[in-house]
């Protein structure tokens, strides 16, 4: 036996077998850590930590929930993350619980858009095409620019300070009372007595939706004369429109600054993803 074990050609196979089940042990080893298994588990799990409601039965009810393409995105979503951070993991920027892993993914997220950013390829035909694709997101709302004279209808009705007001709206008219006049009429309004480009919603939200129509109805070659009275939530109120400008499509140089900030975030968030899109592929992603 001590013969054989010192014959040279039986120590090379004895070393070549350990070998042979070493390196298998590590191929195996490497192939499990290249393979993402999702499972109904691993989402109900994904689902919890992402909810911060750690009750699997709402997890089950939200996922059994869902539809298809809910699924698929929430499976994609999670593969992306594991797949960011073993990533990460391989980098040394080792963690255990939930929210280290979190910090970890984001680190690496971090880096990757510092390195994405560098390579982004802005230019101006590719921003002229972006904003025509997104032009609605740029929309410009209808807006009013308008001073007013107000009677409250808090202890007399509007029918009982009708004659008051027909002659105050008189008087404005016969001494050609300017907006910074206004404020010498009248009584004291909750709000504001001058509006300079305000948009409906704004102007609803300080008189009501009704009074709001009302004003944003007022033709433009019915402007710098006093009309009324128009009837909000608080009272009656005698109008001098000064600029009424319709909604409509911006052009570019109206919006441009915005458009470039917008523009960059969707070049980068595409890129990054094209980023991310690449860490995931070296897993294989198993579904049981």
């Amino acid at each position: 036996m001590k013969i054989l074990l010192k014959d040279p050609l039986l120590q090379f196979l004895i070393a070549g077998l350990c070998l042979f089940f070493l390196l298998s042990f590590l191929s195996q080893e490497q192939f499990s850590e290249k393979e993402i298994v999702v499972d109904r588990e691993t989402l109900l799990t994904f689902i919890q930590y992402r909810t911060k409601a750690f009750r699997k039965d709402v997890a089950a009810q939200r996922l059994d929930a869902m539809s298809d393409k809910e699924r698929e995105q929430l499976t994609s979503d999670y593969v992306q993350e594991e797949a960011m951070y073993r990533e990460s993991k391989s980098m040394g920027l080792a963690g255990d619980d939930y929210v280290i892993r979190r910090r970890m993914v984001q680190k690496l997220e971090f880096i990757t858009q510092g390195f994405v950013e560098q390579e982004l390829n802005k230019t101006e035909q590719g921003l002229v095409e972006y904003f025509a694709e997104n032009i609605s997101d740029y929309y410009i709302e209808p807006a009013i620019t308008f001073t007013h004279v107000f009677l409250s209808t808090k202890k007399l009705t509007a029918e009982q300070r009708q004659p008051e007001i027909e002659i105050l709206k008189q008087r404005l008219i016969e001494q050609d009372v300017q907006i910074s006049q206004a404020t010498q009429y009248g009584e004291r309004f909750p709000f504001h007595v001058n509006y300079v480009e305000k948009t409906p919603d704004f102007i609803a939200s300080h008189f009501g939706e009704e009074f709001s129509a009302a004003v944003f109805n007022i033709r433009p070659d019915d402007t710098n004369i006093w009309l009324g009275p128009i009837a909000s939530e608080y009272g009656l109120h005698l109008i001098n429109v000064r600029k009424n400008l319709l909604g409509r499509e911006a052009e570019l140089e109206q919006v441009r600054n915005i458009v470039e900030q917008d523009y960059h975030q969707f070049l980068l968030r595409q890129e990054q993803q094209k980023a991310y899109d690449k860490i995931v592929e070296r897993y294989r992603v198993v579904t049981p």
